[in-house]
């Protein structure tokens, strides 16, 4: 098993001191075969729990500092409270807290945005790894196992060092313990010799984009996919000119240029910022040129490319290539962790494709 100790050195750690050093060229992996890699097991659960250990990521980040100071105020001009009492009214759930007097929480209350898991050697040599949207989180309100209790997040909320205090326990009462969604995001990157701390986690819609819903006197908010009847309520924050200037900050950030898309809307998403940004985008002698134009249904319903499903990065094992300014990309989009198994077991193909990747950059 893949230790993350200072002895624990991955191919990035030679493609950050010299991109022509011939040991880069060797990428070993001793983490879990694509075999077994689909077996819920205990030795997975303890490599898991090692690769979101928070002591491998920053969390002074000084960005994630301003995304949990300035997100409330932010919240309130784009969606307030007040407008999300209604069952069946999409939005963020830190924005749709109930009134409960005795508790002291109050219904116009609204929590910081969820700050980027950055990691610690991710400025050298690191990542990026980007999602769509935040599931539901707020235990009191939420459907899935791993969740916060609200009394938690609020007293991370009311503290100056909050953004710190919040990712130590999203860490370990959301992430860690999740073999739905991170769990396979941990293969994936164990398998293809990354560690955890080389990484960047960001979701284009920094917050918990649900669906408001009630059933039997409790609160069970609903977290598909922000897409149909949601993407004008997903673009009011994804698209937003201070989110994408953070998600602009990151890309800068990205030492290695290579970002994984966690499903077709996050690649869609982020190929968009790029192209504001005026970069060019090519796949071969394919061009993204983005024809959906600016609506919401028109794009976040899309692929980013007519010719490119998410099974045409398996089959032709290639990805995007991004020039922006004097900075080159790799893009390549993958199955959501959510549907992986339905069309990828075990994430083998993908890890093929990621290690090919890694390769190239390598060069």
């Amino acid at each position: 098993m893949q230790t993350q100790d200072s002895a624990a050195i991955s191919p990035w750690h030679y493609l950050c001191r010299s991109r022509r050093c011939d040991e880069r060229r060797h990428l070993s992996c001793n983490c879990l075969s694509s075999a077994t890699f689909g077996l819920i097991n205990f030795r997975q659960r303890m490599m898991a729990g090692s690769f979101w250990d928070k002591s491998n990521f920053d969390l002074a980040d000084p960005l994630n500092a301003g995304i949990w100071s300035k997100s409330p105020t932010l919240q309130r001009a784009i969606q307030p409270p007040e407008t999300l009492v209604g069952d069946g009214s999409v939005g963020p759930q830190q924005a749709m807290l109930e009134e409960d007097a005795p508790l002291g929480v109050s219904a116009s209350e609204v929590l910081p945005w969820v700050p980027d898991l950055v990691g610690t050697a991710f400025r050298e040599s690191g990542i990026m790894v980007v999602g769509s949207a935040y599931a539901g989180f707020i235990k009191e309100y939420s459907r899935r196992g791993c969740c916060m209790p609200l009394d938690t997040y609020r007293v991370a909320a009311s503290r100056s060092d909050g953004s710190e205090v919040f990712q130590q326990e999203f860490l370990s009462m959301v992430v860690a313990p999740d073999q739905a969604y991170y769990g396979p995001i941990a293969q994936l990157l164990s398998s293809a010799s990354i560690l955890g701390n080389e990484v960047l986690f960001t979701d284009l819609c920094p917050n918990s984009l649900v669906m408001r819903q009630n059933g039997n006197g409790h609160r069970r908010d609903c977290s598909k996919q922000p897409c149909k009847d949601r993407a004008p309520v997903f673009c009011k924050y994804a698209e937003h000119p201070e989110v994408m200037d953070w998600q602009w900050q990151r890309l800068q950030s990205n030492p290695t240029g290579v970002i994984i898309a966690l499903g077709h809307l996050a690649e869609h998403g982020i190929l968009r910022l790029f192209l504001r940004n005026k970069a060019t985008i090519t796949c071969g002698d394919r061009i993204f040129q983005d024809v959906c134009g600016t609506s919401p249904h028109s794009w976040v319903d899309s692929y980013a490319h007519r010719e490119c499903r998410l099974s045409f990065w398996l089959e032709e094992r290639t990805w995007w290539t991004i020039e922006a300014g004097q900075k080159e990309f790799f893009l390549l989009p993958v199955y959501h962790p959510s549907g992986f198994s339905n069309y990828d077991p075990s994430y083998s193909g993908t890890i093929d494709v990621l290690k090919e990747l890694i390769r190239h950059v390598q060069r």
